[in-house]
């Protein structure tokens, strides 16, 4: 849904963050580039960075693709470097931040978990995903 919101409301929104999304809905190029923080987890059950099945539960619930290709689409968009990880093109404005949390599930970092880890995977508290988003918020107004 950030994906979406990202592209849809570009000329009102300075920045998108969204943590263990999927830009699953083909739609039109963003009116303007908007910077992206993207933040997942390396075994998240539901948006597999390498893509592949998932399931909920013990119940299959289809195919996703990798989430890196959502990443490398967005990056695409913004005209930055091909290698999403941490990244400021040269005017400081526009860009892309990548942050895989190892081990972490579908998780907000930092956060609690009011799921069962069965079906979310294992929380993380590495990073703190809120403060991650702020300050990226911050460098990057309309």
């Amino acid at each position: 849904m950030t994906f979406r919101v990202g592209r849809e409301l570009a000329t009102r929104l300075a920045a998108i963050a969204p943590v263990a999304g999927s830009d699953w809905l083909e739609q039109p190029a963003p009116a303007r580039p908007v910077p992206l923080l993207y933040i997942t987890g390396t075994q998240d059950p539901l948006n597999p960075i390498d893509g592949g099945p998932i399931t909920i539960g013990r119940k299959p619930a289809g195919t996703k693709p990798p989430m890196r290709e959502f990443i490398h689409k967005w990056v695409q968009m913004l005209g930055c470097a091909s290698e999403p990880h941490v990244i400021l093109d040269k005017n400081g404005v526009r860009g892309t931040a990548y942050y895989t949390v190892t081990g972490m599930g579908h998780f907000w970092p930092g956060g609690k978990s009011h799921m069962p880890e069965r079906v979310i995977g294992k929380s993380s508290d590495v990073i703190n995903a809120t403060d991650l988003i702020w300050e990226f918020f911050q460098r990057h107004p309309m």
